[in-house]
């Protein structure tokens, strides 16, 4: 019996965190369709444009990570 392959994604947030374990192929759409809805996208530690991704980056990485954009400002 083969293991089914799923990308573990964490979305991270002010108020808690969610976790999912998706299917590669609907992985990347995901990750889209988030990025445009005010996340960012990390992954193993770096930074990425949801646009430069595929779906090798996301089969090989240890960690994927959602957060709320950042915004800077001044005191």
């Amino acid at each position: 019996m083969t293991k089914e392959l799923l990308i573990h994604i964490k979305e991270v947030s002010s108020a808690g965190h969610d976790e999912w374990d998706i299917d590669p192929k609907e992985a990347v759409d995901f990750l889209n369709k988030k990025c445009s809805n005010g996340k960012w996208l990390f992954i193993d530690g770096e930074f990425i444009s949801p646009e430069e991704i595929c779906l090798d980056d996301l089969v090989e990485a240890s960690d994927i990570v959602l957060t709320n954009e950042l915004v800077g400002g001044q005191n």
